[in-house]
């Protein structure tokens, strides 16, 4: 197994999540299980920000993230106002950017895929660090970090 996937799923495992590496078109995540299901690693880390973003209440829920376009607003995501949805959606992206950077990923194509590179756009990385939920960034650079072997 690649070295950037062993530290993706040491790093969920350490919030007790297992990673399913295939994607299905019902969900993201199963509360039931505490699972992950996405193919690729940057949507992994954006889904397992999600978790780490969200409210706990929220968590128990089925694909409780509310996508790019908040289309999950009237569907199975929590109830919130647009404008709480949209910062919960740019924290999680921010913060699953930092997680892909600590690993040693590239994860300037998830900052494009995002809209981070726009003219107007702040710096994801500045973006999170303003946040309390940074130190599980801090907490992965540690034991993740490039340099460093999960196994």
């Amino acid at each position: 197994m690649n070295p950037i996937r062993k530290k993706i799923i040491a790093l969920c495992g350490d919030y007790g999540i297992r990673v399913v590496w295939k994607d299905t078109e019902s969900k993201m995540w199963c509360p039931q299980t505490k699972t992950i299901y996405r193919r690729r690693g940057s949507d992994v880390l954006h889904e397992l920000a999600h978790f780490l973003v969200a409210k706990p209440k929220h968590r128990k829920m089925t694909n409780f993230g509310c996508g790019p376009d908040y289309e999950y607003l009237q569907t199975d995501a929590p109830k919130m106002s647009k404008s709480d949805a949209r910062a919960e959606e740019e924290l999680s992206s921010a913060l699953g950017i930092c997680f892909e950077k600590t690993l040693g990923m590239k994860y300037r194509r998830t900052m494009r895929d995002h809209g981070w590179l726009g003219r107007y756009s702040p710096d994801p990385i500045r973006f999170a660090s303003d946040y309390e939920v940074y130190s599980h960034v801090e907490k992965a650079e540690k034991k993740y970090g490039p340099e460093r072997d999960p196994s």
